[in-house]
Parts: C-alpha cells; sequence; structure tokens
C-alpha cells in the first residue's frame, strides 16, 4: 500500500511538471522574446515632421497606418505580413496607398522574404542594406539605449545606425540616421539626413499603437 501511494505521488508530481513547462511558463517566455512585436492584429501609426525655418519639427501631413495582417510559413520559416497604408507622400516614404511586405526575425534581425535586412537587435556586425552607384547603405546596432520621446509615449530604444560609404574614398558619408525599436513595441522613431550635409531632413514617429 505505502509503495503504491508513493507511485502515485511521483506520477503525480511528474504530470504536474511536464504540464507546467509545456503551457504558461513556455508561452510566456516566448511572447517576451517577441522584440519585433510580430502578431496578427498588431498595429501601428506614424506621421512624418520636417524642421520648420525656427527649428521646430513640423507635420508634413504624411500619415501611415501598418497592421500585420496574416502569419504563414514558406519553406518552413515563419514570415509576418505588414501591410501599410499610407496618406500623403515624401522621398522617403511608401508609395501612397497600400503595400505589402513579408517579414520575419531571423536570429535577432528583421529580414525581409526577398532576405532584405531591416534591423538588428542583437549581432553588432555592420549590414548591408541597399547598393548604390553614389553608395553603398549599411546598418549597425549600436551598444547603448536610447531614450525616445514621441507622440506615442517614452520609450527605451534599441538603435541602429545607417549610414552610407562613399565608393570614392570608402569611407562613410556625414549623413547618418538613427533607427530605433522599443523591445516588443516595435519602430518607434526613425530620422533621415542629408547624405552629405548632414542635416536632418524627416522624422518617422510612433503616433499610436495596439499590441495584442
Amino acid at each position: 500500500m505505502y509503495r503504491f501511494s508513493f507511485f502515485t505521488i511521483a506520477l503525480t508530481l511528474l504530470l504536474t511538471s511536464c504540464s507546467k513547462s509545456d503551457e504558461p511558463g513556455n508561452l510566456q517566455e516566448q511572447q517576451e522574446a517577441n522584440f519585433y512585436a510580430l502578431k496578427v492584429g498588431n498595429s501601428w501609426s506614424y506621421s512624418y515632421f520636417t524642421i520648420d525655418h525656427n527649428g521646430d519639427l513640423q507635420n508634413i501631413g504624411v500619415e501611415e497606418d501598418v497592421e500585420i495582417v496574416a502569419e504563414t510559413v514558406i519553406d518552413n520559416e515563419t514570415y509576418f505580413t505588414v501591410q501599410t497604408t499610407t496618406v500623403g507622400s515624401c522621398t522617403v516614404c511608401d508609395d501612397e496607398g497600400v503595400t505589402v511586405k513579408k517579414v520575419k526575425d531571423s536570429l535577432g534581425y528583421l529580414v525581409t522574404l526577398e532576405g532584405d535586412i531591416l534591423f538588428s537587435n542583437d549581432n553588432t556586425n555592420s549590414y548591408l542594406i541597399h547598393e548604390n552607384p553614389w553608395g553603398d547603405v549599411y546598418g549597425v546596432l549600436s551598444a547603448d539605449l536610447v531614450e525616445v520621446v514621441v507622440e506615442a509615449g517614452v520609450f527605451t530604444a534599441v538603435r541602429n545606425e545607417v549610414y552610407a560609404i562613399d565608393p570614392n574614398t570608402g569611407d562613410p558619408f556625414i549623413g547618418k540616421d538613427d533607427n530605433l525599436y522599443a523591445d516588443g513595441i516595435g519602430l518607434v522613431k526613425r530620422n533621415y539626413h542629408g547624405v552629405s550635409s548632414g542635416q536632418l531632413i524627416l522624422e518617422r514617429h510612433l503616433i499610436a499603437y495596439q499590441i495584442n
């Protein structure tokens, strides 16, 4: 009788342990590890700003609504379909109307289906973004975290510096952009500078967001 009772207790503890590791704990860890907030239903709204003659930010009237509308598996990799609806136009914005792209988190990189790297939250090696006749564009993860204040709130963000290399000298151009993502939130701010002048041209701000 005692032997049966001991076996029953041991079996109960084993099943309880397996149940705990398979359900809430692991699910919570997966959710916490979702740096880019890649989940169907998540959405973000952005506005673009420029600097006026007084040095103040001025909304240029370009609005973007971004939503993850689908999840799909391609070649055993999970991709999320990101739909962007743009009202207005500017030199760095998506085309006016609706554009769609598929992205995934690949070892800390945010990568498109075509293989373009959009951001890195872990690897500090430089990565190629675009090849251009006037100079190739690269991104690199910065070691320091940045406090970002935008219309949607205050965020602690990971920064990627975006820069171009002068093909004639092999040196970076003076103009460098900041690409800023907050853990579990997504893109919170992006600024754009003139490649040769270094002058700030535009800023993209997170205005509102919904994370499920």
